[in-house]
C-alpha cells in the first residue's frame, strides 16, 4: 500500500473517498457509524484542502456507511464467494475490504447509476491508495459481484 495520492475528488467521488474512509475507521476501531458521520460532516467535509473532498455528496456519503454496516455479513459473504479458493477475507487488508464493501453495496443499492460507472470509481479509487495489483483486483471482485446481483 502506498499513501494516498493527493488528489481532490468532488461529489460523488467524494463520496465513496469519506464512506471507504469511514468504513475503515470503523473497521480498525468499532464506534457508532452516526458518530463517524458527524465527523466527516462537521469536521473533513469543511477542509477539503486537507482531506482531498470538494463538495461531497453528503446523502451518498451517509447511504454508503449506513447501508454496508445494515448489510455487511451479507455483503462479506458475496466478497467471500468471489476470492480465490486460498484467500479469505480476513486476509484483506482494511482498506480493501473497505473498498469491496463499499462497492458492492453501491451495486446493490444505486440501481440508477450504471455498474460500469460504479466500478469504475472505485479501481480509481483503490488507485488512489495502491500502486501495485489491487485497482485490478478490486475490478475483477466488483465485476463478479455486479454479475452476482443480477440473478
Amino acid at each position: 500500500m502506498t499513501n494516498a495520492k493527493t488528489i481532490t475528488l468532488k461529489g460523488r467521488s467524494a463520496a465513496r473517498l469519506a464512506a471507504v474512509q469511514a468504513m475503515y475507521q470503523i473497521d480498525i476501531e468499532p464506534t457508532d457509524p452516526r458518530i463517524v458521520i458527524g465527523q466527516f460532516i462537521s469536521l473533513r467535509f469543511k477542509k477539503p484542502e486537507q482531506y482531498h473532498m470538494k463538495n461531497p455528496d453528503i446523502s451518498l456519503f451517509e447511504t454508503l456507511v449506513i447501508e454496508t454496516l445494515a448489510n455487511k455479513n451479507q455483503y462479506d459473504d458475496f466478497i467471500t464467494q468471489v476470492l480465490s479458493r486460498d484467500w479469505t477475507l480476513d486476509r484483506l487488508e482494511s482498506v480493501l475490504k473497505s473498498i469491496l464493501r463499499c462497492g458492492v453495496c453501491e451495486l446493490d443499492q444505486q440501481r440508477e447509476t450504471p455498474k460500469a460507472v460504479i466500478i469504475n470509481e472505485y479501481v480509481n479509487l483503490t488507485k488512489t491508495f495502491y500502486d501495485g495489483q489491487e485497482p485490478g483486483f478490486i475490478n475483477a471482485s466488483l465485476d463478479k459481484l455486479a454479475q452476482m446481483l443480477e440473478r
